[in-house]
């Protein structure tokens, strides 16, 4: 079997087994059951009422995680520090002019890893409501 998924990414040998499983079709109740039994646990994790609480499953790209993030993160009403250190730095401050979000870059050093006494200094001011950014690990993979 040849997976041709939008990557980079690792597979662990549990998921490559799944994979050789039958197909769950999305409109199948065993689906349904599945989707609620992972929704239900989301919640769980982070020890949310289900009462007040509801989590929503999403598919996409790891673009399309981090432009849902990035849009509905609040930041519209604040301003987004953006450690910008690579590939998803760049997509996020795309992100943040299509949606109007007040955003600056970070010190920009690709593939370096984060200056976090520099970031704290700079979050320290009380400018910035929000921070967004990926590992250069990441950013690094999607760029070749």
């Amino acid at each position: 079997m040849l997976l041709l998924n939008p990557g980079p990414v690792t597979l662990s040998e549990r998921v490559r087994r799944s994979l050789l499983q039958p197909d769950l079709c999305h409109r199948e109740s065993e689906f349904f059951a599945l989707q609620d039994e992972i929704r239900a646990r989301l919640l769980r994790t982070y020890d949310l009422d289900p009462e007040v609480w509801t989590a929503v499953l999403m598919t996409g790209s790891g673009t399309a995680a981090v432009e849902s993030m990035t849009a509905a993160s609040g930041a519209c009403e604040g301003r987004l520090l953006n450690l910008e250190n690579g590939v998803y730095g760049d997509r996020i401050a795309q992100m943040c002019s299509q949606y109007g979000i007040a955003a600056r870059a970070g010190d920009r050093v690709v593939m370096e890893p984060l200056d976090l006494k520099a970031i704290t200094a700079r979050l320290s001011d009380g400018t910035f409501t929000h921070v967004g950014g990926r590992t250069p690990r990441d950013d690094h993979r999607s760029a070749q």
